[in-house]
């Protein structure tokens, strides 16, 4: 069935006649609305911009440009998320490829809660806290501390010792003894 429409990538450009368009997997979650809202991208960052401020335009250029870099950040995410999906031996990819990804290459956090279930698998996002990225240091062992404070304190005493011995060295070296013996009358 051929439809009326004309299907535009993310980018705002229609496909090549070479190219499919690539069908969300069996498995996926997104229906057929969210799919379609994630092909018109164009509107959306319209109807964006006028829920911000409804008498703003921009030029067209500046929004190819927005749509590239957000096309370019999507398909930076998917990539890199793949590959960690590929490194674990996986056939899907899962929300903490996701997770991993924007929190080390862009420095986006996403809050998510672990669902007392985690054992299944099916658990969509970790907490932050026990992400891979954040590990908290142990805290310091008073024991550790105590001795510490015992080198630093020998270190500094050994320090001050040498600084005397070399003064007392240098005020004895400008100074002549005379011995008596050596004294003639």
């Amino acid at each position: 069935m051929a439809s009326d429409k004309k299907t535009r990538s993310p980018s705002g450009l229609s496909p090549s006649a070479g190219h499919e368009s690539m069908a969300p997997p069996i498995n996926s979650f997104a229906s057929a609305s969210t799919t379609h809202k994630a092909l018109t991208p164009n509107r959306q960052l319209g109807e964006l911009l006028r829920s911000i401020d409804p008498k703003y335009c921009f030029h067209p250029a500046v929004e190819e440009l927005l749509l590239d870099m957000a096309s370019d950040f999507v398909q930076d995410v998917v990539d890199f998320s793949g590959k960690l999906a590929k490194h674990r031996r996986s056939t899907t990819m899962e929300p903490r490829d996701l997770q991993f990804c924007l929190a080390k290459n862009y420095g986006i956090s996403l809050a998510g809660v672990l669902p007392a279930s985690a054992a299944t698998g099916s658990a969509l996002l970790r907490p932050l806290g026990q992400d891979l990225l954040v590990r908290a240091r142990p805290a310091k062992n008073s024991l550790h501390m105590h001795r510490m404070a015992l080198k630093r304190n020998s270190l500094l005493h050994t320090k001050t010792k040498l600084k005397n011995a070399h003064a007392v060295k240098a005020t004895e070296g400008g100074k002549k003894v005379v011995r008596k013996a050596s004294v003639s009358k």
